[in-house]
């Protein structure tokens, strides 16, 4: 919190120096705001984060440097702090946005881009779209297989979240088979010993617990606990 606290404060007052020479309407200075927002959203200050977005966003598109992947990743993060507040609609839209922006810059097909196509399958599930989600979450896997970055903490992460909206919706042999490739990427990668990965244990492990393989999932769960306790 110390360190955030300081960066906080180093990019205010950059902000305000940047406002004293008239440079804040740059891109440099929209980043700058990215920034700013991004650290007020890491101290929770997710009102305080949606107005620095909105402040960069509003420079971007007065000096034509929205449609850029510098603008999708900023919309991105726009509507992952409206959601935060609550606003599932705002998030939604800003999700949409950043596509747009993606698809205009060319940059969709990228690690950037999966992750936002993740988000948008995130916000769809919280909307209560269950299809919606596993669509977007089925063009997030084939951006990150074309862009030979599914091999990843971030895939093991998509993966997870493919097994559970499947799970969600009643397939649960189509969850198995996404937990179970989760889980060989991330001990392909060496990222399974994480809370990430223990999440992910405990989440194969119902699914086994849920179609009747109860040794199964136990040696999930007992595994699960053991890397909890790394």
């Amino acid at each position: 919190a110390g360190d955030l606290s300081g960066a906080l404060e180093a990019y205010e007052r950059a902000v305000h120096v940047h406002g004293r020479l008239g440079t804040l309407s740059t891109e440099r200075g929209a980043a700058l705001l990215r920034s700013l927002g991004l650290v007020k959203g890491e101290l929770f200050d997710h009102d305080g984060a949606v107005k620095a977005f909105l402040e960069a966003k509003r420079i971007r598109e007065s000096i034509g440097a929205l449609e850029t992947l510098e603008g999708a990743k900023l919309l991105m993060n726009l509507g992952t702090s409206r959601g935060l507040l609550g606003d599932l609609n705002g998030k939604l839209n800003a999700y949409s946005q950043a596509r747009l922006l993606h698809e205009a810059s060319k940059t969709l097909e990228s690690e950037d881009g999966a992750l936002l196509l993740n988000n948008m399958g995130n916000a769809r599930k919280e909307y209560g779209d269950l299809n919606g989600a596993l669509d977007a979450y089925a063009e997030a896997r084939t951006v990150r297989k074309r862009a030979r970055c599914l091999e990843s903490a971030g895939g093991a992460g998509l993966l997870n979240n493919i097994g559970a909206a499947k799970a969600e919706a009643g397939d649960l042999q189509g969850a198995l088979e996404a937990y179970k490739e989760a889980v060989a990427i991330r001990e392909r990668t060496g990222t399974m010993e994480s809370a990430a990965g223990a999440d992910l244990l405990m989440n194969l492990g119902a699914t086994k617990e849920d179609m009747g393989d109860v040794d199964g999932a136990l040696q999930d769960y007992e595994e699960a606990r053991r890397l909890r306790e790394l």
